[in-house]
């Protein structure tokens, strides 16, 4: 065997050290960041709303619009009312 020949397979058996090497370390830092995946995933599982509770609370909501809606209606019908009535109810008051 040759120096030239030896020479060759040092620089490959350095390079497949580094190969393998970066290998390691791709798969220690894929591994983490699955990890950290996992994590985030069991975190939103957890504060998931189920479609049962989902739609009682939008039910609810609606149930309170429709009747903050009646509240808005007969509060605006009052005062049209007091509008109208005001100024007759001030002239026999007041005979003006």
């Amino acid at each position: 065997m040759e120096t030239n020949d030896h020479d060759i397979l040092i620089e490959v058996k350095t390079i497949l050290k580094r190969v393998v090497e970066d290998f390691r370390a791709f798969r220690s830092d894929s591994h983490k960041q699955l990890s950290a995946v996992d994590v985030k995933l069991d975190n939103l599982e957890k504060n998931k709303v189920s479609i049962v509770d989902f739609r009682a609370h939008k039910d609810d909501n609606e149930m309170r619009m429709r009747k903050l809606e009646r509240a808005y209606w007969v509060g605006l019908t009052l005062i049209g009312v007091i509008q109208f009535l005001a100024p007759v109810i001030l002239s026999k008051v007041f005979h003006i």
